[in-house]
């Protein structure tokens, strides 16, 4: 599926911006790294006897940070911070399943 969209040059120019920003961040960011390397060593070194060698796998990490606050009359009355972290690996074959 492919989406086209009309937009002023120099919105296009900002968002051009904003996705190599991005892109040079990604570079950076050692979570990312990470699992890139991990992927690697696992097309690298997963092997199981009588079945082939996987032909998907999935590295996905949700990293999420939270922030609330209460006020009242002006005046702060509770504050909360949370960040979690979670990481899923899936993967198949032809033969095997996992997930």
């Amino acid at each position: 599926m492919a989406a086209l969209c009309a937009m002023p040059a120099s919105a296009q120019d900002k968002s051009e911006k904003a996705l190599s920003a991005s892109a040079a961040a990604a570079a950076s960011d050692p979570v990312l790294a990470a699992m890139r390397e991990e992927l690697e060593r696992s097309k690298a070194h997963l092997k199981m006897e009588n079945i082939a060698a996987p032909y998907y796998i999935e590295y996905s990490v949700l990293d999420s940070d939270e922030y609330d606050a209460e006020a009242a009359f002006g005046a702060l009355r509770q504050k909360q911070r949370s960040h979690g972290r979670s990481a899923r690996v899936s993967g198949s074959s032809r033969g095997l399943q996992a997930g």
